[in-house]
């Protein structure tokens, strides 16, 4: 269940107008204990995709923003949640890994992943919209929570 996300999730993608003046819109994810805000510019344009992944018999659950208009859409923001065990054995392994967003008092662990690039053609609104976005996703580091805490 999510609070206050799903009502921008389902509204139908809107014009490009005025979204860097949009404070940060938080996201609440209750299922996994956590919340956290992102820009403001994605209002009126997220839509969350979600998959799951197992690892000695230990559930991640990874969770993609796509920020979409009806001409682009591209995955933006991911988060990952599992157990601290998974990502101690992961960080081990020495692959690629998100950021570490937070670890929780039941043993919990939270990552946070970035664009890479701007992911938009270049000359479009989306791609110009996206050009400062790296600067204003330190608003997800300074407003992560765990509900319980």
């Amino acid at each position: 269940m999510y609070r206050g996300v799903f009502a921008v999730l389902n509204r139908p993608p809107q014009l490009l107008t005025d979204a860097r003046e949009n404070p940060p819109l938080l996201l609440t994810f209750e299922d996994l204990n956590f919340e956290t805000a992102v820009p403001g510019l994605m209002r009126g344009h997220i839509r969350e995709s979600r998959s799951q992944w197992e690892s000695d018999g230990e559930t991640a659950v990874r969770v993609n923003l796509l920020f979409e208009t009806e001409e682009q859409s591209a995955i933006v923001l991911g988060f990952e949640e599992m157990s601290e065990g998974l990502f101690e054995k992961m960080a081990a392994e020495g692959g690629p890994m998100g950021m570490l967003l937070g670890r929780s008092k039941n043993g919990r662990v939270v990552l946070f992943w970035g664009p890479q690039s701007n992911p938009f053609i270049e000359g479009t609104p989306e791609f110009e919209l996206f050009s400062d976005f790296p600067k204003r996703i330190r608003v997800v580091f300074e407003t992560f929570r765990f509900l319980d805490e």
